[in-house]
C-alpha cells in the first residue's frame, strides 16, 4: 500500500469517527464564513467539510484536516473515474456526503427548528408573517372583504 493509500484510509477512518460522534451528538459543528461549509475543532487541530457546485454543475464535498494554524495538512473529496463510458463514483463518496449532511444539520441546529415547527403545526399556531396586511394606499379600508373586487357600497 502507498503512503497515498494510507493516508487515505486515515482520511477515511476520521471521516467514519466524525460522522458516528455527530449522529451520537458527541461533537458540534459550527458555520464559518463560507457558505455550505462547516467546521469541528479539536484541541490541536480542525476538519471542515464544504459541499461545492463547481463550473460545469458537478458537486463535490471535501472534509479537510487543519493544523492548529489553520493550514490544510490533508483532505479527501468525492471523485470517479470513467470505467467503459461509464462513471464510477469513489467508495467514499457516500461517506463524505453523509457526513456533509450530519455536519450541517448540526450546525444549523435543524432538529430544533424541526421539533419547534411540529409543535407549531399540532397546535395550529397561525403564522403572523403570512397574515394579509391592508396597503396604506388601500382605496376600500372598509371593505367587509378587503380581496374583493366590489366597491365597498
Amino acid at each position: 500500500m502507498s503512503n497515498t493509500d494510507d493516508f487515505r484510509e486515515q482520511m477515511l477512518t476520521m471521516v467514519k469517527s466524525l460522522l458516528a460522534a455527530t449522529k451520537e451528538g458527541k461533537i458540534t459543528w459550527a458555520t464559518t464564513d463560507a457558505d455550505d461549509k462547516y467546521i469541528y475543532s479539536g484541541t490541536r487541530s480542525s476538519v471542515t467539510i464544504e459541499d461545492v457546485w463547481d463550473r460545469f454543475g458537478d458537486r463535490t464535498t471535501t472534509v479537510c484536516l487543519l493544523n492548529s494554524r489553520g493550514v490544510v495538512v490533508d483532505s479527501l473529496q468525492t471523485e470517479g473515474s470513467q470505467v467503459d463510458d461509464k462513471f464510477v463514483p469513489a467508495p467514499w463518496n457516500d461517506l463524505l456526503e453523509d457526513l456533509y449532511h450530519a455536519a450541517r444539520r448540526v450546525a444549523h441546529n435543524v432538529d430544533d427548528a424541526l421539533e419547534s415547527m411540529m409543535s407549531d403545526i399540532e397546535r395550529g399556531t397561525p403564522s403572523p408573517t403570512l397574515q394579509k396586511k391592508k396597503a396604506e394606499s388601500d382605496p376600500w379600508p372598509n371593505a367587509k372583504d378587503p380581496w374583493s373586487d366590489e366597491p365597498p357600497f
